[in-house]
């Protein structure tokens, strides 16, 4: 025991951590890579950072440890947001739109990061479905176990921290690309470290990353403070015109179509916007009604208090779902619909607080 103690307070800080138990989940998802040549990576629909990151991070780690790997495929359904480009590897990831053709009818294992439902997966379901062995990777509670194999840990503040744990257990070293895939899925699922699921663990992991060498000076201004034009007038016009209740307590605005071509914006640039609402004072709830260019409703929920579950909430209304204090939902309605089902039920549950 000493001597474990003393190789867990010396390690390299690339290395994995020890671990003092094994996970019999991560055995049997190693033992389905190590019988796997073709491999198939993808998340929810619109891809956010802890998507992108965790796909990458497992592309890097396991095509760098496992040369028998002839085929390893990251798909996405979506637009890829511009904010990460200049992540090692996002040049190879797939957009299923227009990349079919060249996919494999047949993977021998399929994975699924960072997403709640197999509905969620929207246009890339069909292979992972298709796929010999099909596993879940996810830290949201509302998930929904869809895979054979289904990884879930709801205490994790980013899917990216289960792929560390993973590797970690594996004893595969984070190399300096794991480590910028990874930082990305950390920094943004804790809206730069600043959430409550920012545990001394993922500041350890952050420690490790940016031991790599990792410039995450570099990657927080990609992410955080290089907004174009665009974006910061669509999200000033949306402040403008967000409404309250009860008293400041219930904050929301509605993003049109009208006002995103208004200002030349792209459907990524919502992001961020819901946590402009969420820090003015008062406010117990925020919420972000967008209207999708199909017509129907994209939401985005948080709640600033333990006594009100937004995942909840979503997944009893619309069949969405996340976390406890910030979740999102589909919704095949329009917003004007939406808006006055959820507005009352929110508002209901804050009285109830």
């Amino acid at each position: 025991m000493v001597s474990l103690l003393q190789s867990f307070f010396n390690f390299n800080l690339s290395e994995p951590v020890p671990v003092l138990s094994s996970n019999p989940l991560y055995t049997q998802l190693k033992t389905l890579v190590e019988q796997a040549k073709t491999i198939f990576v993808t998340a929810h629909v619109g891809p956010d950072g802890d998507t992108l990151g965790s796909m990458l991070a497992l592309k890097h780690s396991l095509t760098e440890t496992y040369p028998h790997i002839e085929r390893f495929d990251c798909v996405i359904s979506g637009k890829m947001p511009d904010i990460y480009a200049f992540m090692p590897g996002i040049n190879e990831v797939k957009a299923i739109e227009v990349s079919k053709d060249s996919l494999l009818p047949v993977y021998d294992l399929g994975i699924s990061v960072d997403c709640g439902s197999l509905g969620r997966l929207g246009e890339v379901k069909r292979y992972f479905n298709n796929a010999k062995a099909q596993v879940n990777i996810d830290h949201h509670v509302s998930n929904e176990g869809f895979g054979q194999l289904n990884i879930i840990e709801p205490i994790a503040a980013a899917t990216g921290e289960v792929i560390a744990n993973i590797l970690d257990e594996w004893g595969v070293p984070i190399s300096y690309n794991t480590a910028v895939c990874l930082y990305v899925t950390l920094i943004t699922d804790t809206g730069g470290f600043r959430h409550s699921g920012t545990t001394p663990k993922v500041f350890a992991l952050a420690s490790r990353l940016h031991a790599t060498g990792i410039d995450v000076t570099a990657i927080y201004q990609k992410i955080f403070e290089e907004k174009p034009r665009s974006q910061a007038l669509l999200h000033a016009h949306c402040m403008l015109h967000s409404q309250t209740a009860l008293e400041g307590k219930l904050v929301w605005t509605v993003v049109s179509q009208a006002a995103i071509n208004q200002f030349n914006a792209l459907e990524e640039h919502v992001e961020g916007l819901i946590d402009l609402l969420r820090e003015t004072k008062h406010t117990v709830v925020s919420v972000v009604i967008k209207e999708t260019p199909e017509g129907t409703t994209k939401l985005s929920l948080r709640s600033n208090t333990d006594a009100i579950d937004v995942a909840k909430l979503l997944g009893k209304l619309y069949h969405g779902g996340g976390h406890k204090k910030a979740a999102g939902a589909s919704v095949a309605k329009p917003v004007e619909v939406v808006e006055a089902e959820l507005l009352p039920a929110i508002q209901a549950l804050i009285l109830g607080v």
